[in-house]
């Protein structure tokens, strides 16, 4: 999963896995390319990631092209995942 994290104006996009509910970990491995980023640090963020389909991580799911996936949004007023 890619999670946005805001601190200090600061964008970051990093790749994390869970498979429970609970807290997810940070990857060992980032595969996630932050390739632009926009906030006022207070009502909006705007972000263009990528991502490989395949990355080869054990611990990334492969995206099949075409395929329909699931995608979750969360927003945390805090600086800590």
């Amino acid at each position: 999963m890619t999670v946005i994290e805001i601190q200090n104006g600061a964008v970051a996009a990093n790749d994390y896995w869970s498979t429970t509910t609970k807290r997810p970990t940070l990857d060992n491995q980032n595969n996630v390319n932050l390739l632009a980023s926009d906030t006022d640090n207070k009502s909006y963020v705007r972000v263009k990631f990528e991502r490989a389909l395949n990355t080869g991580d054990s611990e990334d799911n492969v995206i099949t092209e075409g395929e329909l996936r699931n995608f979750s949004l969360a927003w945390k007023n805090t600086t800590s995942l």
